[in-house]
């Protein structure tokens, strides 16, 4: 569905939608057209607190995982300051929605930008994260699956969660499998790199044999 269609449709609607994941694929831009159109239908409406959370909730979807440190950061100008209130407003989000995707980013900017580190916001965010995994990899959005492993290994680890971060390796493993049957070398390397960063913390769970025959297809 484009974002056309939606001009006739009410803002609740939209959010409903939004919830049940149909607009699960989109990237940083879309989404924030996506919350354009929203804020738009919220202010002819009157509606001026629905209007500023949706404000709230487009600066976290403008926010990208970089590539060298796997950090949460905006596609375009400086940092956002994001105040207490704000990211109580984004632990409400991830605490109560179903969708493994909002899930993911309310709960890892909330870990990001706390100045208390919740172990158990940060296993929120990587559980999220990898339950959209297989998603994106049938999207053949390869870019997004290689950032969202290494940022939901890097939580996984600090979250001392042992059953979420044994999934996540085995993930990786699966993925780097995957990606080596379709010559996606780039990619292959990049979870490769994760591993190796995170080498000492996870060594214990890893299949030797697995990951070498799955290197062994993204490389030769």
């Amino acid at each position: 569905m484009s974002l056309e269609d939606l001009n006739n449709k009410e803002p609740n609607e939209i959010r409903i939608m939004i919830e049940e994941g149909k607009f699960n694929h989109f990237n940083q831009l879309d989404w924030l057209n996506l919350c354009n159109l929203l804020m738009r239908k919220y202010e002819e409406n009157k509606k001026y607190i629905l209007f500023r959370s949706i404000q709230k909730e487009a600066l976290v979807h403008a926010l990208e995982i970089r590539n060298d440190d796997y950090k949460l950061i905006p596609i375009v100008g400086k940092e956002f300051d994001f105040e207490e209130k704000d990211l109580n407003y984004f632990t409400t989000k991830f605490s109560n929605t179903r969708n493994s995707l909002l899930k993911a980013k309310f709960a890892d900017i909330v870990w990001q930008e706390s100045e208390e580190k919740n172990p158990k916001i940060a296993s929120k965010a990587a559980e999220g994260y990898l339950e959209m995994t297989d998603f994106f990899f049938e999207k053949e959005n390869y870019n997004f699956v290689t950032k969202i492993l290494a940022r939901s290994l890097y939580l996984s680890i600090i979250s001392a969660n042992q059953v979420i971060l044994e999934n996540c390796v085995y993930k990786l493993e699966e993925m780097i499998e995957k990606l080596g049957d379709l010559n996606k070398i780039r990619y292959t390397y990049d979870l490769l790199k994760a591993l190796i960063v995170n080498y000492e913390k996870i060594k214990d769970l890893i299949d030797k044999k697995k990951l070498l025959v799955g290197t062994r297809k993204g490389i030769l």
